[in-house]
């Protein structure tokens, strides 16, 4: 989980950590408390970082049209 975690901080370094701490966390929660798979735990984790690069990406466009 760490590994994909320091994987995906690296894939999307644009992201703020801080936007995606608390979902991220929720992952780790279930896979070592809940007994999530890692894989299930991970297809999330790339779900979470797709989604809010999206959202970045969509705030960038927003930004970048005239008033």
């Amino acid at each position: 989980m760490v590994k994909a975690i320091q994987r995906l901080m690296q894939t999307y370094p644009m992201l703020e950590r801080n936007q995606i701490f608390h979902e991220a966390s929720a992952q780790m929660t279930r896979h070592l408390v809940h007994g999530v798979a890692a894989v299930e735990a991970i297809d999330e984790l790339e779900r979470i970082f797709a989604r809010q690069y999206q959202q970045h990406l969509d705030a960038l466009k927003k930004d970048a049209q005239p008033s």
